[in-house]
């Protein structure tokens, strides 16, 4: 069996996994800068917050398993997931505040995303096989991943108690 592919596959899974992450972040940090109300501006900070620490671990890595790949075409590895946040992203930059049908309207596209194919569910489920794939991977990278799993899984219900007190406020 040629063992190139699988690892160039898990090169360029952990890349885009980063950059997923990345561009995550960045979308939270712009709903935290353009939105209101107080207590959705700190779990959209605490998201961002966090998103952007799990791209620095997966980076982290990535370098130690030398894993690294600089170029990667995430689009393809990604699809729709990557075209959509990306989109939203860019949609947010253009904006300089968000009122709570704009939030509405955000975390309704992200939230069928995040339900279905999203960033979250993309990396519960991803992570333990990435760890699977790693050759020789240590007990100390099987707790890292599963501590990343569990604040996508907080990150989820967080997006879930977003959306329920914004459409109880209108």
């Amino acid at each position: 069996m040629n063992t190139e592919k699988p690892e160039l596959l898990l090169r360029e899974l952990i890349t885009c996994s980063i950059v997923l992450e990345k561009m995550i972040s960045d979308l939270y940090f712009e709903l935290y800068e353009k939105t209101r109300d107080p207590d959705i501006k700190l779990l959209f900070r605490v998201i961002g917050l966090e998103s952007k620490r799990h791209s620095e671990i997966l980076e982290e890595t990535a370098v130690t398993y030398g894993l690294k790949q600089e170029r990667v075409d995430c689009r393809k590895h990604l699809g729709e997931l990557f075209v959509v946040v990306e989109s939203v992203l860019n949609q947010l930059r253009e904006k300089s505040e968000l009122t709570l049908k704009d939030l509405e309207t955000i975390l309704g596209k992200n939230c069928i995303l995040e339900n279905f194919v999203g960033e979250e569910t993309y990396h519960r489920i991803l992570l333990p096989l990435l760890v699977d794939m790693v050759p020789d991977a240590s007990e100390s990278l099987v707790r890292i991943m599963n501590k990343i799993v569990r604040d996508e899984e907080f990150h989820e219900e967080a997006l879930k108690y977003i959306i329920s007190r914004i459409r109880t406020s209108q």
